[in-house]
C-alpha cells in the first residue's frame, strides 16, 4: 500500500515538530498539514506506516488524533489544493502521478492559502519537477533531513534516544571532538512538557557532521544514540520552538 497517513482532528495550531514527536521512532519524509484539523504523513517504508497506523487515537494538546490510511491521489488533492491553476490530476501527473516513486514527491512550500507543505526527503536522486524562482523554473535541488543517515551533509545532526535527564552540556559534551557549537544545541518538549529524547545540534562545517556520525549507537548513559541528518530548516524550526528553553 502507498504508505501514507491521514491526520484528522489536530489541534489547529499544530505545527511539524508535534506531528514529528507523534511518530517519534519512525521515518518520517514529507507532511502536508492542512488549515482543516487535518494532515498527510509520508513514510520511507511500509513497516514504519503500519506502525503509526498503531498510533490512532493518541494525543497532540487535548486532542485524539484519529489516524488511517490514505490513498495515493488523497495525497495529491491535498498538495494541489488551492494551488493556483492546477488541478490535483495535473500535480500528480506533474509529480509523477500513480508511477511515482519516494524521490517524485513534490517541493516544499507554495502549495496554497492555508496548507503547509513540509519535504523532509533527503537522499536518492535530484528531485523531479520543477520550481518557480524569480519567474524563472530550475530544477529542484535533493534535500536533506527527516530521518536519513546518508546524504548530502549541510552542518546539522538530528539526535534521537537521547536518555530523557539529558541537558544541552551533555549533549555538546558528547559531541566534543567534532566541532559542535554549544548555542546550536536544541532539546525538544512534548506539549505537556515532558522531553522527547531527541535534540538537534549544528557543527562548524558540514564535514564536522558528518564525521560526527561516527557516534551513531554510541551510548550516553544506559541508551543507544541515533543520528540522523538534518538541516538549517528544521533546525531552525525547533529552535524557534523550543530555544528558549
Amino acid at each position: 500500500p502507498f504508505p501514507c497517513a491521514r491526520l484528522r482532528n489536530l489541534p489547529y495550531d499544530a505545527a511539524l515538530e508535534d506531528i514529528l514527536i507523534l511518530f517519534q521512532g519512525l521515518v518520517v519524509i514529507d507532511v502536508v498539514i492542512s488549515s482543516q484539523g487535518d494532515a498527510f504523513v509520508i513514510f520511507a517504508n511500509p513497516m514504519d506506516f503500519q506502525m503509526a497506523l498503531q498510533r490512532d487515537r493518541q494525543t497532540i494538546g487535548r486532542r485524539f488524533v484519529e489516524i488511517v490510511a490514505a490513498t495515493r491521489s488523497e495525497y495529491y488533492d491535498a498538495i494541489a489544493k488551492k494551488s493556483a491553476g492546477e488541478s490535483a490530476s495535473a500535480m500528480a501527473s506533474l509529480w509523477g502521478g500513480s508511477q511515482g516513486g519516494m524521490n517524485s514527491l513534490p517541493p516544499q512550500g507554495g502549495y496554497g492559502e492555508g496548507m503547509q507543505h513540509h519535504g523532509l526527503l533527503g537522499m536518492g536522486p535530484r528531485l523531479t519537477g520543477m520550481s518557480r524562482q524569480g519567474g524563472i523554473h530550475t530544477p529542484l535541488q535533493k534535500r536533506t533531513g527527516g530521518g536519513i543517515q546518508v546524504g548530502e551533509h549541510t552542518g546539522f545532526l538530528r539526535v534521537r534516544g537521547l536518555p530523557f535527564s539529558a541537558t544541552r552540556d551533555d549533549i555538546f559534551k558528547f559531541f566534543l571532538g567534532y566541532n559542535p557549537t554549544q548555542e546550536s544545541v536544541v532539546l525538544t518538549y512534548r506539549n505537556d512538557g515532558r522531553a522527547t529524547g531527541e535534540a538537534y545540534i549544528g557543527f562548524a562545517t558540514a564535514d564536522d557532521s558528518k564525521r560526527a556520525m561516527e557516534l551513531h549507537r554510541r551510548v550516553m548513559g544506559s541508551r543507544y544514540v541515533e543520528l540522523f541528518i538534518s538541516n538549517k530548516d528544521e533546525h531552525g524550526r525547533a529552535l524557534a520552538r523550543f530555544g528558549g528553553r
